[in-house]
């Protein structure tokens, strides 16, 4: 792997109804298509997370507990696996050139997959420490990375235990190796979503 610029099953459902009609690019506020109604399409998973879709509507998440990545096909419904070694991702986002982006909880990492699951570390530290534990990440329309840096305790880390950074807060990527600290908070930050006014929320 190369270094470079350092559901529960409810939130499942509605994400892939969310994207149902994504495949004929349906314009639409609503998290649930008109017409449509949540679905369970598998309870064969420990705990899922990270639900995003790529531009054609496939919905990739992760089965954290099992350090996997599944895909959902927008059109078959058939969901296959995308990689058994996801670094126990979490919150996930496509950027524009189509890879996934992942936050790496096990070595509190952010990682880029290609769409053959080949993934590379973007980030391993913020001024030379470790991250606290990546949460969840955002990407702006302007290429902006932002990332959500709570703190959990995970039984699987084998590094040191204790928080690294010393604040939970969110961090935004504005260049190559260009990483500051957009907002401070001592409350556990996790989920990012857009707005329409291209701010974000949490």
């Amino acid at each position: 792997m190369k270094e470079r610029f350092s559901i529960s099953l409810l939130v499942l459902s509605c994400t892939v109804l969310c994207v149902m009609s994504a495949c004929s690019q349906a314009k639409s506020n609503d998290i649930v298509a008109e017409g449509e109604s949540p679905v369970r399409v598998s309870d064969s998973y420990s705990f899922t997370e990270g639900p995003a879709a790529d531009a054609r509507g496939d919905v990739y998440f992760t089965d954290q507990p099992n350090n996997k990545i599944y895909r959902w096909d927008c059109e078959s419904g058939e969901i296959t696996l995308f990689t058994d070694q996801s670094g126990r991702s979490n919150g996930m986002f496509f950027d524009a050139e189509g890879n996934l982006i992942a936050c790496a909880d096990m070595d509190n990492q952010l990682w880029r997959f290609d769409m053959k699951g080949q993934a590379e570390t973007l980030i391993t530290n913020y001024r030379g420490k470790l991250l606290n534990g990546p949460n969840d990440v955002w990407i702006a329309k302007d290429g902006g990375y932002y990332l959500t840096d709570p703190y959990f305790k995970r039984d699987y880390w084998t590094r040191n235990p204790e928080r690294q950074q010393p604040v939970e807060g969110i961090i935004r990527l504005r260049e190559a190796n260009s990483w500051s600290c957009s907002t401070q908070r001592s409350t556990n930050p996790t989920v990012l979503s857009e707005h329409p006014t291209e701010n974000f929320c949490m």
